[in-house]
């Protein structure tokens, strides 16, 4: 979702504007999976009043915000919310210490030539 925004027109936008973008993203998806209100509030199990309000001016409570994502088979925006993983500095320094930092020449034995 918010794929048309830059973080910077998000920084300038105020909380109920982006909001009221989530909505009309979530309306932009569902027209393009060429689904109707109705139908997706079979999906869903929300009222289509809800999904209606909730596109119009983004309206809507985090439970149905997920559930509508569901139902539109996109719950993998999700995964925006997760968190790097943080490595400790110390942890960094000894994954350092396990790199390589030369090649090997393979061993020659006596009867190998030179070469």
């Amino acid at each position: 979702m918010m794929q048309n925004k830059d973080n910077l027109s998000l920084l300038s936008m105020t909380d109920s504007a982006i909001i009221a973008e989530i909505g009309h993203n979530l309306k932009s998806i569902r027209l393009q999976k060429n689904i109707s209100q109705q139908k997706l509030s079979e999906i869903s199990g929300l009222d289509r009043t809800t999904i209606s309000r909730m596109e119009r001016d983004g309206n809507a409570t985090l439970i149905n915000v997920v559930r509508v994502l569901r139902a539109l088979n996109k719950l993998d925006v999700i995964n925006a919310f997760q968190a790097p993983p943080n490595i400790s500095p110390m942890q960094m320094l000894k994954s350092k210490k396990k790199e390589r930092k030369y090649a090997s020449s393979k061993r020659r034995t006596s009867g190998d030539p030179p070469w």
